[in-house]
């Protein structure tokens, strides 16, 4: 790990964190400090903390004015040109900021402060009562670049303290006296930002959607700016596109067993939103289990998982609904355990499946709070076909629940069928209750109660 000498702004090498460093969080502007011009200006001048850019100048004193000698800045304190070193540094980086003594915050499109203010001020005076609500500072609060960007979402999370500054470095507020209005701008739960609840309790759907309308430069970036808010570490391949933030998803599926991963996308109440006749997206959707992007998560923030004591539970109290009896064997027959393993076929699943006529429901340990478990739509690629993919535009015929799929060929039979004028509503998941009747006639299970069966489904994955 290297870091700057904040006295001089050189270069120093650890091999361990040391256990007091200041760090600073910050939007890149286009001509940052790189690694290697930082140890050339140490070669030249005898204080190099003269010759630097000024963000990195006036960084350095603010940390020496509060008593540190040492400072972490992303832009000059990794060597870029060493994709190990990248790799490692990218790996490292939720650490080092959760590790880090204090965290600069620096918003370099706020300001608006009286220009007599200086730098020793700024620096070691606290203003806990200042009142920002409401003056044109709050708005450009609100309105930072910081606040849009991938990065400093873990950087805003990991910080154990952080003091948030204006361009001139004037001190706004601290992470703690800012909470509630860091959770109003972020999305993030005040309770997580203040260390009073772990980030990893937080449902994983509702993480992805801290970042859904955040953007990075690199595409890849959107995925390894989330490892460390998720606890997972996975090697960096700039040029692997979205195959990295599918990535980032398997990791998590493998090392948490929180099924609000897979509810992201439209989710609508079954039969409701199908009798209004919803339009299907215009844009082809993606039919697998992992999403794309942190963006399609937007809406997810709702999804909770459920314990698995309380899914089984839920899967009885189905069951009770719709057969008059419920024999221990069967009852023991529910008591299983979802999986979710990557192979060459894609994504293999062990779930309670419902199998309808026309498409199949498993069943997910997650809910919208207060509410039964939802199902994931399944629909074959073929009729025989063991793989299946994630989603389905469906209209009504009748009592029948028809995919669009099953036309795809054959438009002239859909018109007839249905008529020309018709409209769909696509879903991957659907909250709906197995008992409701017409729930049962739409999925085809007129003939029997409504079953659930465990077992392996093979889910199609796209790279």
């Amino acid at each position: 790990m290297w870091l700057l000498r904040a006295d001089t702004a050189r270069l120093q090498y650890f091999n361990i964190a040391p256990p007091k460093y200041a760090i600073l969080s910050h939007v890149w502007g286009d001509h940052e400090q790189p690694f290697q011009d930082t140890q050339e200006l140490a070669l030249i001048h005898e204080n190099p903390r003269e010759h630097v850019p000024d963000k990195i100048k006036k960084c350095c004193m603010c940390a020496e004015m509060h008593g540190f000698k040492l400072l972490w800045i992303d832009t000059c304190c990794i060597d870029k040109t060493s994709s190990a070193e990248l790799s490692e540094a990218i790996n490292s980086m939720y650490q080092w900021y959760a590790a880090a003594t204090v965290c600069y915050v620096y918003l370099e499109d706020v300001w608006g402060w009286p220009a007599d203010i200086s730098l020793p001020e700024v620096a070691v005076e606290v203003t806990p009562s200042l009142n920002i609500l409401g003056s044109p500072v709050f708005q450009r609060l609100c309105s930072s670049r910081w606040f849009t960007r991938g990065w400093t979402l873990q950087e805003l999370i990991a910080a154990k303290k952080a003091r948030f500054v204006t361009r001139d470095w004037h001190l706004l507020g601290t992470k703690e006296e800012l909470a509630a209005l860091l959770t109003l701008v972020t999305g993030v739960n005040a309770d997580v930002l203040t260390f009073s609840k772990s980030v990893t309790s937080i449902p994983v759907a509702e993480r992805m959607s801290w970042a859904s309308r955040r953007q990075t430069t690199r595409l890849e970036d959107e995925a390894y700016s989330l490892m460390g808010i998720f606890g997972v570490s996975m090697p960096t391949i700039y040029g692997e596109g979205r195959r990295a933030f599918r990535r980032l998803q398997e990791e998590v599926m493998k090392s948490c067993a929180d099924h609000s991963l897979f509810v992201w996308g439209p989710t609508v109440s079954f039969p409701a939103r199908f009798l209004r006749n919803a339009p299907k997206p215009r844009a082809a959707p993606n039919q697998s289990l992992f999403a794309d992007s942190p963006a399609d998560f937007d809406e997810a923030f709702r999804i909770a998982p459920m314990p698995i004591d309380v899914f089984w539970d839920a899967l009885r109290q189905q069951l009770l609904q719709t057969h008059t009896t419920v024999s221990e064997s069967l009852r023991t027959a529910m008591q299983r355990m979802p999986e979710f393993t990557v192979t060459s076929y894609g994504i293999r699943a062990h779930l309670p499946i419902i199998e309808g006529h026309t498409i199949s429901v498993a069943i997910l340990a997650c809910h919208a709070r207060r509410e039964p478990p939802l199902g994931l739509v399944l629909r074959r690629q073929t009729p025989n076909s063991p793989i299946y993919e994630v989603g389905a535009s469906l209209t009504i015929a009748g009592e029948t629940l028809v995919p669009e799929s099953e036309f795809k060929y054959d438009s002239t039979r859909l018109a007839a069928l249905l008529g020309s004028d018709t409209q769909w509503c696509y879903a991957r998941c659907i909250r709906f209750d197995a008992a409701d009747p017409l729930t049962q006639r739409l999925l085809g299970l007129t003939d029997n109660p409504v079953m659930y069966e465990w077992k392996d489904i093979y889910i199609q994955q796209q790279y």
